[in-house]
């Protein structure tokens, strides 16, 4: 079994991504939600990714603040296809022998939707 991304959007931006331009294409950050499932099938589970550029990193750095780099994808600018490309490619390598598996794979490279979800007892 291997995972697919089915859909990929942003809360941050009012247009699909693939319209999106940042006001300087070297200097952003928003957070994108990847909408991943097993290929083939129907039903996907989100998984959200903050994508920013280094020039974005370093001038929260240099503001006296500390980022964590988890969930996380670091680009020189803006470019939809580009990183959709990157994504895809990314997800298609995470497999295992079910949808568990897959998902925690999986959220090594995004925050998912049921990470350290515990079923109530």
């Amino acid at each position: 079994m291997t995972a697919e991304l089915k859909e990929i959007y942003s809360l941050d931006v009012e247009c699909p991504l693939e319209n999106f331009v940042p006001e300087q294409h070297d200097f952003f950050e928003l957070t994108v939600r990847a909408m991943i499932g097993p290929v083939g099938e129907a039903g996907s589970e989100s998984f959200q990714i903050q994508v920013c550029t280094p020039k974005w990193l370093q001038a929260r750095c240099d503001g006296g603040e500390i980022i964590c780099g988890r969930h996380t994808l670091i680009v020189s600018e803006f470019n939809f296809a580009q990183i959709r490309a990157y994504l895809e490619a990314l997800f298609r390598r995470c497999s295992g022998s079910n949808w568990s598996e897959i998902s925690q794979k999986l959220s090594r490279y995004g925050l998912w939707e049921f990470e350290d979800y515990r079923a109530a007892p």
